[in-house]
């Protein structure tokens, strides 16, 4: 099972961590610092994993919104057929983290608010258990 992560490039070492993370429980997660070379061409190299990938899940830190990709990888998961039911989302820092600037239904889908990056470790078990077709995750605010 393929996961597809999207996160700002200043989150890259909480996304890093994640990615081991989900690597330990057998679970192959696509990130950009580790999947896109200089010269290669990003674009496509995303797109192609975007449409590969069983899963998406987001990383958003505050200020995580301002960034381009994000918002692109937001709007194709949302439109995507093929990922209806398989976004998840992970917010990190306090209550209001999400931000005005994120859109109101990933708030609606299955996600978890994280007080820091510390606690990554807890959203695994729920990411994992969305690559099972027969498994609902809760929301955990």
């Amino acid at each position: 099972m393929k996961v597809f992560l999207s996160y700002a490039p200043k989150d890259a070492g909480a996304a890093e961590a994640l990615v081991e993370g989900l690597s330990r429980r057998g679970v192959e997660a696509w990130s950009f610092d580790r999947e896109v070379l200089p010269g290669d061409n990003w674009a496509k190299k995303m797109g192609e994993a975007l449409k590969a990938a069983d899963l998406i899940v987001f990383l958003l830190s505050p200020r995580a919104m301002e960034t381009a990709s994000i918002r692109h990888d937001i709007e194709f998961a949302l439109a995507s057929r093929k990922h209806r039911g398989r976004v998840y989302t992970l917010f990190i820092g306090s209550g209001d983290a999400a931000g005005k600037d994120v859109p109101w239904i990933l708030l609606t889908l299955p996600h978890r608010r994280i007080g820091t990056r510390g606690e990554l470790s807890e959203s695994i078990p729920d990411i994992v258990g969305m690559l099972k077709p027969s498994r609902k995750i809760a929301v955990h605010a």
